[in-house]
């Protein structure tokens, strides 16, 4: 994809901004996720389900 398929929002002049936020938030913030659920905290599920949240918020977006 080229970069003149990006919308003309601010901040999408290239795939940068749209790269880190998926990095950020399906790299990184999955991980204490992760942590928690390895020692079977039970906030390891609502971090899970925040995670599901915020990847069905960025398909809608």
């Amino acid at each position: 994809m080229t970069t003149d398929q990006l919308p003309g929002w601010p901040l999408l002049d290239d795939y940068t901004v749209p790269g880190l936020l998926l990095v950020l938030g399906f790299g990184v913030l999955p991980l204490p996720a992760l942590v928690l659920l390895a020692r079977r905290r039970v906030a390891g599920f609502v971090a899970a389900g925040g995670v599901g949240l915020v990847l069905v918020a960025w398909m809608l977006v």
